[in-house]
């Protein structure tokens, strides 16, 4: 970052302050905020709504930028995914938008029993029971898989168990994926191996702009995320 001319200091939200408007961080003025602090953790600090009032309103008087803001939290929600799968929306769309939304998102609905989904809450909690085996429930706000279930990990009995558990709040049920198998290096024995990946491919107005990819051995469990300790990560790496 110095060879671009940047200055870059870390920090944590207690170390802020405000001077003239501007965001310090231990008396630093700030041109740009990159935020790695969620709405979560701001909700534990005592000082936080204080703190995100001062964050917002250098932000929008243009003297210390705050990347990303929090409304982008919206999209971080697996419910926004089950809106594109309510029969209620499906309905609004366009034929070539309901073929893109069933070729790239995986059929998901929110369980939430304040939705009725125009009456068929109890067909859809049918289903999900009948098709257990091909089914993923999730928490819709969360990351690295804490707090999924898998449905072909479990039985019957305790795949209905959570479902009726999770209906109360804002879980969302999904389509298992079968994943192509990849060749991976094995870091610690130098073989090539068939493992399960998860690509994260990111886009800008430009178009590609970077990824990186997560890869578990198949035995190692169905949840390719950093909270099994059998995932192993990577930069994607790309030539012209």
């Amino acid at each position: 970052m110095a060879a671009e001319g940047i200055t870059l200091l870390l920090g944590e939200i207690h170390e802020l302050a405000e001077r003239n408007g501007k965001i310090t961080l231990r008396g630093t003025p700030l041109d740009v905020i990159l935020r790695y602090f969620v709405a979560g953790e701001l909700l534990d600090d005592p000082t936080g709504q204080q703190v995100l009032d001062t964050l917002i309103r250098a932000d929008r008087e243009g003297r210390t930028a705050l990347f990303l803001p929090l409304d982008s939290g919206v999209y971080a929600s697996k419910g926004s995914l089950a809106l594109l799968h309510d029969p209620a929306v499906r309905a609004e769309l366009t034929e070539a938008e309901r073929a893109t939304v069933d070729r790239a998102v995986p059929w998901t609905r929110l369980l939430d029993e304040g939705r009725q989904y125009a009456g068929d809450r109890a067909g859809l909690l049918a289903r999900c029971r009948a098709e257990r085996e091909e089914l993923v429930l999730k928490p819709g706000v969360g990351y690295g898989g804490v707090g999924t279930v898998i449905g072909h990990e479990t039985d019957d009995a305790a795949w209905a168990e959570a479902l009726e558990r999770a209906a109360g709040g804002d879980a969302v049920v999904q389509r298992r994926v079968r994943p192509a198998p990849e060749p991976v290096v094995d870091a610690a024995t130098g073989r090539t191996e068939e493992w399960a990946a998860n690509w994260g491919v990111f886009v800008d107005g430009e178009g590609y702009a970077g990824g990186f990819v997560r890869a578990l051995r198949p035995g190692d469990g169905a949840v390719i995320s950093f909270s099994n300790p059998g995932t192993r990560s990577s930069c994607v790496f790309t030539a012209d």
